[in-house]
């Protein structure tokens, strides 16, 4: 008996010891004015509460232009918070409720600047031990590799990379992780959301009005698919991706 009640044990702690947040969904940029609708969704991979101590949002600037790729532009202690008892944590920049409003277990938290997420290319992580500081450039010479890293381990990242006539970089793919790119000028990634039934990040544009509901535009998304037809941003309630029947997929795959 105290054999089995002592491996019950190691599973639990193996399962938890494994366990770590990651970035969900981000809205970047909603239509309209920005300040107060921008927000960043993080997930517990416990899918309960989980503390997170030690763990820091981070984002890297990634435009060449002044102040050059490589700045860390946001740089956010989350070790106060824990993700709600269903995983989430939203992070807002304001305190008007967005629709869908975020599920009750959600934790909220109104640390983001108003407004302070650009919509050109960045780069997004979350990190533990962060000992930089917001306004150091950390790729001086802007060749898309950190000349250090001043964090104890990278968590998530997914970068995102707008397509104009500046050089832009993102750090996601050099950190093992993401790099989404923009496919032509006129299709801003406006908003990210992780699709775990691939997995993989998707891009893309939005519509609606604030406080939303925001909708993906499923012909402007990247990589282009049919499940994103209709589907709506879901600040602190998860990504519930619906199964899209085959007839659908082959009259859509018209459009890719």
């Amino acid at each position: 008996m105290k054999t089995a009640i002592l491996l019950s044990l190691a599973t639990i702690l193996a399962g938890s010891a494994s366990a770590t947040p990651r970035l969900n969904e981000i809205m970047n940029n909603p239509p309209s004015t920005d300040n107060g609708f921008e927000f960043v969704e993080i997930l517990s991979t416990t899918g309960g509460a989980e503390a997170l101590t030690n763990v820091w949002f981070v984002v890297i600037e990634g435009d060449g232009t002044a102040p050059g790729a490589g700045v860390v532009d946001i740089a956010i202690d989350l070790s106060s918070l824990s993700t709600g008892a269903n995983g989430l944590l939203l992070l807002r920049d304001g305190t008007t409720g967005l629709l869908p409003a975020a599920a009750a277990q959600t934790t909220v938290a109104n640390l983001l600047g108003a407004g302070t997420l650009e919509n050109g290319t960045q780069t997004f992580l979350l990190v533990t031990g962060f000992t930089g500081s917001t306004g150091t450039d950390y790729d001086t010479d802007d060749n898309g590799t950190l000349d250090s890293t001043p964090w104890t381990a990278v968590l998530d990242a997914v970068g995102t990379i707008e397509d104009d006539a500046n050089p832009n970089t993102g750090y996601g793919a050099s950190l093992g992780f993401t790099d989404l790119s923009e496919v032509t000028s006129t299709f801003e990634h406006e908003a990210l959301v992780y699709d775990a039934s691939v997995p993989r990040w998707v891009a893309a544009n939005i519509s609606g009005t604030s406080p939303g509901p925001y909708t993906i535009d499923v012909g402007q998304s990247f990589p282009f698919d049919v499940k994103f037809d209709g589907y709506a941003l879901t600040p602190g309630n998860g990504n519930g991706l619906v199964a899209v029947p085959a007839a659908a997929q082959e009259s859509w795959s018209l459009y890719e």
